[in-house]
This record gives C-alpha cells, sequence and structure tokens, in this order.
C-alpha cells in the first residue's frame, strides 16, 4: 500500500475522533520521543497526519511506525487479550459478549482472540487489569493520561493494525464503570477466599485434586519436599500457581477439592525440616500479596488434557466431595471389568481422534494434534495413526459428485462475423475456440485506451480493462491461442521500437552537433534538438510494477496487454527486484479500475505518476495452481474477483493439416488497425433500453452475491461491471467490422447489450465450475472423483498411470493402504463411477477416463420468418449515403441531393434510432 493509500485510510480513522483528541506517535508500540514524559509530546490529529507523510517525530525526528491514542477523558480502552477474555467478561457483565460489549470503533493487531474496542465517558475512572485465570491472557480497562492505546500503523509481529468494526465510538457499558469502581465482580478477591465454582462434574469422574493441575515441577516439589535453604521460596511459588489454578478451575466451572492453604501445609510437612505453621502463615500472605493478579502456570490447554485424562482414569469413580468441604479424596474407586475399560479407552480415543480428523485444517496439523495426544496419554504416534487410517476409510464413501456440466457459448451469437474463422482456427491449432475470443477481449481493451469508455448511467464510467485467465494444463494449446491474437501487436511493438530507434540516433547526432556549435558560439538563445517520443508499450510479458507504471505515464492513457503464459509466474515476480515484501500487488489491483498511479521515491525527481492508466492481462493457470494462487477462500484482496476465467473444452487434439489458408490472422489485422486508427476520446453511452437490460442483470448479481461465499460474492459484485466492459469491447469489434456505422457508434444498443449479458453469464458459468473444483475438501473421494472428471474433460482423456503421477497421488496411495488394494484399483473403480458423460475404456494394457464431449441442446426448429420485402437497388444506394450522414448539414445535403420522393422511400429502412434522429432534425417530419 503506498503512502497515498495510507494517509487515506488514516484520515478516513482520524475522522472519528473529536478535534481535542491527541496522539502519540510509536515504535513497535512504544512512544517515539527522546527521554521520558511522551505525555507532553502528544500531537493533533493535523500534527499526527503531517508527522506520518514525513515518518519522522516533527520535535525530536524519531522515526516511528504507528500512532497511539491517548486515552485521556473521554476515551476509555476496553482491552480484550485472549480468548479467555470472553468468559471473564460474560461472568462480570452477566450478559453474553455481544450484549456486553456493545457495537463501537475496534482495532485489532490481527492476533487471535486481541483486540481494542474504543468508548467514551466522560466521568471519573480507574484504570484495571484482570487476569482471566489463564497464563499471559488478561482484560484490561484502560484510561488515564499516561495511557495510549495504538490504533494505527505496524505491530512488532503482524501484518499491523487494522479496524475490524469501522462504526463511530459507543458510550461505555455501566458494567464496565462498576467494575473499574470496584462496585462489581472483578475486584481483587483475597488469594485464599475465592467462591466457590458452580461445578461442572468431569463425566462420571470426582472432582480433580487441585494439586494435580500444578505444573509438572511443583508437583515433584510437593512429591519430594525441599532442603532448608530453598523451601520457602519454593513454597510461595507453589502457593501462586495453586491460587492461580483456582481462579482458573473456577471460572472454567470444573469441580476440585482442595485449596491453597491445605497444598501449601502439604509441602511444609514434607520438606526437610519441615516449615513451621507460624512460617506457613507469612508465606501464605506473601504469597497473597504477589499473586493476587497471576494465572496457573500450566497453560490453559495442557490444563484441560490433565482434567480430561483424570476423567479417563476415574470415569467409574462415584461422586466424591466438592471442594467447598475441603475433604480431599485422590484415591479412585475400582474400575470394574478390565476388558470393559479398554473398551472406554478405545472410544474415548476415537472420539479425540475423529475431533482432531474434523477441525484440523490440514495435514500437517492433524499429525501435530496426533503427537500431542500421543504424549498426553502416554501411547505411541502409531496407535493413533491406526485409529486414524480407520476413520478415515470409514468416512472415504464416494458419494455422487457433483454433475459435471460445461457452459456452452455460442459464437455465432457473440461475433457472427468472426465465429467460423475462430472454429476454422481452432480446429487447425487443437484448441477450444472460445480461447480466440477470450484473449482476443483484453487485447482490444487495450488498444481502445483510456479515451474510450462506457457510461452506464450519469456517474458511472468504466473503462474497456479486462483481465482474462485460461485454467488449462501446460501442453494444451492456450500458448497458441493467444499467439494468434497477438502476432499483431508483437508486429506493432517490433516497428515501434525501430521507429524509436532510428529517432534516437538522429536526436544524439542532433545533439552532439547542437552542443559543439554551443561550444564555439558560446551560449546563445537556440533550443536543443527534442528528444523522440518514448516508444508505445503495446504488450508486455515480464517488467517490474514500477517500470509498468513508467510506460503508461509516457504513453499518456494508451493501454498495455501484460500477458503471462504462467499467471502464477506474473504474481509471483512483484517482490523478485526488491529487497522484503513490496506493495506491487496493491498496485497492480489498483490498476483494474483505470485510476491514477504514483510511485513515489525519495529523490522527487525519480516519482511516477500516470494520471491514468490502462492495464489489460491474459495467460493461463495451470489447475494445480488455482487453489495456490487464490488460497485464502475470503479473496481479501480482490485478485480472483478482478478475473474471468475461462476452462476450455476438451478438443480433438489429433494434428489436422490443412490446405486452406486460416482467414482469422487476416479478420483480427483489419480490426487492430480499424480500432488503433481511431485517435479521438469517445464516451460510449447506453441506450435507455440497453440501460434497463444491464440494470436488472446488475440486480441479479447482487442478489447472488448475498448467498455466496465471501470469494464468489466479491466476483459476482463486480461481474455486471465487467459484463458493461465486455459490451464495450464487443461494441468496438463490430465497429471494425461494419455492423455499426456512423452514428451508432456512440451508443450500445439493446442487441449488444444482450450479447454482452450472454457472455457474462457463460463466464459466470465457468466461475461457478472453477469454485465447485477449488473448494472440494481433498479428503473426500466424491471430490476427488469431480477433480478427475474435471481433468478428462479438460484434456478429453485421463489414464491410469496420469493420475498415479499427478497431484492426486497422495490421497490415492492413502485411500489404497486403508482398503488394501492396489492404488491402480482404486483410480479404476473411480472411472467407473465418472457418470454421464464420461466412459471407462481399456486401452491395451491401462484404462482411461474419457470424456464424451455433448453438442449442446438445439431448440426445436421454427418455421421461418416471411422473407423481408426487397429493397430496390436505388433505395440500397440512397441508404449507404443516409448511413454517412453525422450531423443536421449534412443530412440536408443528402436530401437535396437524392430528392425527396427517394429520401422517403429510404427513411422506412434506417435503424429506429437513426429514425428519430432525422425526425428530430427536420423539425418532426420525415
Amino acid at each position: 500500500m503506498n503512502i497515498k493509500d495510507t494517509v487515506a485510510h488514516l484520515l478516513e480513522l482520524l475522522d472519528k475522533f473529536p478535534p481535542s483528541s491527541r496522539f502519540i506517535p510509536v515504535q513497535d508500540k512504544n512512544p517515539s520521543v527522546n527521554g521520558g514524559n511522551w505525555q507532553g509530546k502528544t500531537l493533533d490529529a493535523t500534527e499526527i497526519i503531517e508527522a506520518w507523510q514525513v515518518g519522522k517525530t516533527p520535535a525530536t525526528g524519531r522515526s516511528f511506525n504507528g500512532i497511539g491514542l491517548v486515552l485521556a477523558p473521554p476515551f476509555v480502552a476496553i482491552d480484550h487479550d485472549g480468548t479467555s477474555c470472553d468468559r471473564l467478561i460474560e461472568e462480570l457483565s452477566g450478559m453474553s459478549v455481544e450484549d456486553a460489549l456493545p457495537l463501537t470503533l475496534t482495532i485489532a493487531s490481527g492476533k487471535p482472540g486481541r483486540y481494542q474496542a474504543i468508548y467514551a465517558y466522560d466521568g471519573e475512572l480507574t484504570h484495571k487489569k484482570i487476569e482471566t485465570g489463564v497464563k499471559g491472557e488478561q482484560l484490561e480497562i484502560r484510561r488515564g493520561d499516561s495511557k495510549q492505546s495504538v490504533i494505527f500503523g505496524a505491530h512488532p509481529e503482524t501484518d499491523g493494525y487494522r479496524v475490524v468494526k469501522d462504526v463511530a465510538i459507543a458510550p461505555l457499558p455501566k458494567w464496565v464503570i462498576d467494575v473499574a469502581s470496584g462496585t462489581a465482580a472483578g475486584n481483587d478477591t483475597p488469594l485464599l477466599s475465592l467462591p466457590a465454582p458452580s461445578p461442572r462434574r468431569i463425566g462420571t469422574a470426582p472432582p480433580i485434586p487441585l494439586e494435580r493441575c500444578l505444573s509438572r515441577s511443583h508437583r515433584d516439589q510437593l512429591d519430594r519436599g525441599v532442603a532448608e535453604g530453598g523451601r520457602n521460596d519454593a513454597a510461595i511459588a507453589i502457593a501462586i500457581d495453586a491460587a492461580g489454578c483456582e481462579r482458573w478451575l473456577t471460572w472454567e466451572r470444573v469441580a476440585y477439592v482442595g485449596d491453597v492453604r491445605e497444598v501449601v501445609t502439604t509441602f511444609g510437612g514434607r520438606c526437610s525440616p519441615p516449615i513451621p505453621a507460624r512460617e506457613l502463615e507469612t508465606i501464605l500472605k506473601s504469597a497473597q500479596r504477589t499473586g493476587k493478579d497471576q494465572g496457573p502456570s500450566t497453560p490453559g490447554d495442557a490444563l484441560r488434557n490433565v482434567i480430561k485424562k483424570w476423567e479417563r482414569e476415574n470415569r467409574r469413580s462415584s461422586s466424591a466431595p466438592s471442594n467447598t468441604s475441603h475433604e480431599q479424596s485422590t484415591t479412585p474407586s475400582p474400575v470394574g471389568n478390565e476388558v470393559e475399560e479398554d473398551r472406554d479407552e478405545y472410544s474415548y480415543l476415537r472420539e479425540r481422534v475423529r475431533d482432531i480428523l474434523s477441525t484440523s485444517p490440514d495435514d500437517a496439523a492433524v499429525a501435530i494434534a496426533l503427537s500431542r495426544l500421543a504424549k498426553a496419554e502416554n501411547l505411541s504416534r502409531r496407535d493413533l495413526d491406526g485409529i486414524a487410517n480407520q476413520i478415515r476409510g470409514e468416512q472415504e464413501v464416494v458419494t455422487a459428485p457433483p454433475e459435471v456440466t460445461t457452459p456452452h457459448l455460442d459464437l455465432g451469437y457473440i461475433v457472427p462475423e468472426l465465429a467460423d474463422a475462430m472454429v476454422a482456427a481452432g480446429k487447425a491449432n487443437g484448441v477450444d475456440p472460445v480461447m480466440f475470443l477470450h484473449y482476443l477481449l483484453p487485447a482490444v481493451g487495450t488498444l481502445l485506451g483510456s479515451g474510450v469508455k462506457v457510461e452506464v448511467s450519469p456517474g458511472h464510467v468504466e473503462p474497456c480493462i479486462l483481465w482474462s485467465s485460461a485454467i488449462e494444463d501446460s501442453g494444451l494449446g492456450k500458448t497458441r491461442a493467444y499467439q494468434m491474437i497477438d502476432r499483431w501487436l508483437v508486429k506493432k511493438q517490433e516497428a515501434e521500437i525501430e521507429r524509436w530507434a532510428v529517432e534516437n540516433r538522429t536526436y544524439k547526432m542532433a545533439l552532439t552537433e547542437w552542443q559543439r556549435e554551443q561550444k564555439k558560439q558560446g551560449a546563445d538563445n537556440t533550443e536543443p534538438p527534442e528528444p523522440p517520443t518514448p516508444p508505445r508499450r503495446y504488450s508486455v510479458v515480464t517488467a517490474t510494477m514500477e517500470a509498468l507504471v513508467g510506460a503508461m505515464a509516457a504513453q499518456k492513457g494508451k493501454g498495455v496487454l501484460w500477458f503471462r503464459d504462467e499467471l502464477a509466474g506474473l504474481f509471483s515476480s512483484f517482490d523478485q527486484y526488491t529487497k522484503g515484501k513490496s506493495e506491487h500487488l496493491e498496485t497492480f489491483l489498483q490498476a483494474y479500475d483505470g485510476g491514477s498511479l504514483n510511485v513515489l521515491r525519495r529523490n522527487l525527481d525519480d516519482c511516477i505518476f500516470a494520471p491514468v492508466s490502462h492495464l489489460c492481462v491474459a495467460g493461463g493457470i495451470q489447475p494445480a495452481m488455482v487453489s495456490k494462487i487464490f488460497s485464502d477462500p475470503n479473496d481479501p484482496q480482490g485478485l480472483q474477483a478482478r478475473f474471468q476465467f475461462l476452462m476450455p473444452q476438451a478438443v480433438d487434439r489429433r494434428y489436422q493439416r490443412s490446405r486452406a489458408p486460416l482467414t482469422l490472422p487476416g479478420m483480427l489485422d483489419d480490426i487492430f488497425d480499424s480500432i488503433d486508427g481511431r485517435t479521438n476520446a469517445v464516451t460510449v453511452a447506453l441506450t435507455d433500453s440497453a440501460f434497463g437490460l444491464w440494470a436488472d442483470y446488475y440486480d441479479a448479481m447482487q442478489l447472488r452475491a448475498k448467498d455466496s461465499n465471501p470469494a464468489a460474492a466479491a466476483w459476482l459484485r463486480k461481474h455486471a461491471s465487467r459484463t458493461a466492459r465486455m459490451a464495450l469491447a464487443l461494441h468496438a469489434i463490430d465497429l471494425a467490422t461494419g455492423r455499426v456505422k456512423g452514428l451508432d457508434a456512440d451508443w450500445i444498443d439493446v442487441a449488444t447489450m444482450e450479447r454482452a449479458i450472454a457472455l457474462g453469464e457463460f463466464y459466470r458459468g465457468q466461475f461457478e465450475s472453477l469454485q465447485r473444483q477449488s473448494t472440494q475438501d481433498e479428503n473426500d473421494l466424491s471430490s476427488l472423483l469431480y477433480r478427475l472428471q474435471q481433468q478428462a474433460q479438460r484434456t478429453g482423456r485421463l489414464t491410469v498411470r496420469q493420475v498415479q503421477q499427478g497431484s492426486e497421488s497422495k490421497l490415492i496411495r492413502r485411500v489404497a493402504e486403508i482398503r488394501g488394494w492396489r492404488p491402480s484399483e482404486v483410480i479404476k473403480s473411480l472411472f467407473r463411477q465418472a457418470g454421464a458423460g464420461f466412459e471407462s475404456v481399456t486401452e491395451g494394457t491401462t484404462v482411461a477416463l474419457v470424456y464424451k464431449a455433448t453438442p449442446p441442446e438445439t431448440p426445436p426448429t421454427e418455421p421461418p420468418p416471411p422473407p423481408e420485402p426487397e429493397i430496390p437497388p436505388i433505395v440500397r444506394v440512397a441508404l449507404t449515403d443516409l448511413y454517412d450522414v453525422e450531423d443536421e448539414s449534412g443530412l440536408l445535403a443528402a436530401i437535396a441531393f437524392l430528392g425527396q420522393d427517394l429520401y422517403e422511400q429510404a427513411f422506412p429502412h434506417l435503424p429506429p434510432r437513426r429514425q428519430a434522429k432525422f425526425t428530430e432534425w427536420m423539425g418532426g417530419a420525415t
């Protein structure tokens, strides 16, 4: 994110605070000042913004990377430092967390369970810190001139602070005021008089002894005692640990027996020599004074494992006294039949392993969780792996996979002039002909540049910027399809570079001559020669984002097409010329809307500013890389949402030699020459009926987005605008091929919009198919079968060997091991279940899954429409002249030339919009 973006976000954030608010620059959460007394060096909003832009504090010139809010009245920050704070808040407020903390401006660092909610309260309030009972987690009520809360900038352990609830600052809840003033729960409770918990019995086990919850070192000391010289310090540490365990068990509502005094007394009696009773009282008071806010020495997760182990060991014990009686009973009751106990133990472990498999995000997390469980239960990892494999085998039952459907695109309807030529080129190159249109659209957008836009409605203007990606394995033709489109751009680029080279040589000679004359005659008023215009960049393959911004700044709104055969390489190349993390991806995403791009450097002469940008993108992604590139299912940056995806259909890839020359290259040359030759800037509007159609489509996409996952919703919200851009590209192709002429050039009619929406629906179907493929659970066999179907559909056929050597081989081997099959048998079984549209075929010694492409259903034939009346030749000539009319004077001249009678014969054959315009110019007469 560049400085312009961060300042914009900072301004938006600071607007939520009153003008009297004070701020302090911070470096890694600490005030960035020289010496102490940072309270006297605070800044107002204007001063902190200026300091942020410079990157230095105004008084001392020290660098800083964050901004803190001074928590003087009226501000109060509720510092929620850990997930255990939720239970504490519920205990203190008597409400759920959502009700206890009304919606207010909230800042988070990105660490789980940690955030600060900022509230307003003008009254007196005491700073308060309350331990939750979990080590390292606490709830803090922060207020005071000496307190600050970081609200913006970098965090030493995360990607930085961010606003998670972007709303106005709300009044402080009353329960917080009560807790801070000491009139509610949350006061410092005496160490030895904690309230009794509401017992939560652990299964059928008796309450757990308090000493079992101590850390391992403290339990060892409790068992052996300590010799004179270290026994008092050990007793204080054990007392603090035991008190922390009491708090934790109370808030977790776990029944326990024993208390701090009993634990310390037991320890004192085992020391050598024993600790006298009077000394024990002193130790307990010292522990109460120094450990009143501390939690247990053992982390919460480890304590939960201790409790579960106690439950398992004592599952068949009868009820025992609760902690209120202080009668410690640690002897478990008889367990009864050993076979039944083993069965209970196995059931318990199965449930634990099942929970791990269902909640762990990936194989690595499963392995870590199983290792921890094996260590906690004193078992071998192999035993738990066996249970896990058995559970996977029970779960991995192949259900019917989602039906593989391929959205069909009628090229003859979308681009009627080019359809036959695209189909012929597809057969000759062994590629899906839709790929030519897929790459043609961003190429047309590139040549239109920023000067040609579509006005969807007043104030809503879209550039013809399109980003297209084909999802296809390497070697299946996407490069050949793109080269067919790119050949014209390559020729123009070559000619442009040659032109610049010639002019640059001439310029250098002229400059040398001018400098020689200056030396001879001394300084005069002769101007030096003008340097040549830099070469226009039609397309690029490899470039830094900064160089690309520089190129767009130099060619002033003319488009650039960035093509990468593998787009994964493009995204990974953003930072290859920089040390550390750069902001090139953010700049790249910003270019999608054609706005200004600004590269700010320390030296002002090196800064780059492009007032307008126009970057189109084309390329391919291998199917296995899709989930890696778009790894976040929420797509927070919107990278996936900006692309239109194509998964090409399988075609007959056998080489076919054709004697007939391809017509597509020549037709594309004519289209590109025509579009590139238009130099005037123009905004193309939608007719009323076209706008109505687009508006309905927009509403439908927004409605679909509400019921979709975050990534799909982001894509759908952008799709209606993308469809308007495609309508502009189709309109430009119509102009170049002669379908649209004259006055019709500045309007997109309803027929063009219908074609654009049909194209948009095709791309929506492609995206939904991609979503189904990429969001399936990797460990689900029905999902595996779906992915194999997709591979077979893309390539036409898929063999057993290809699957064994592909990305799914690991899962195949695991299933085979569980079921006692060979991997090839698993694959063949899946092939046989592929369903309609696929066939399992034996080919020699191997088996292949073959995709049977079926042509789209053709609508029932209807009787042909009655033939249109034939237009007399003389009227056809008159229509040709009338199509060239551009203004009122041109119409009057045409009528004078044709005569009124011939004009009236030709008028009914004109398009409706042209008829309306001519009628307006003629004052209502035809």
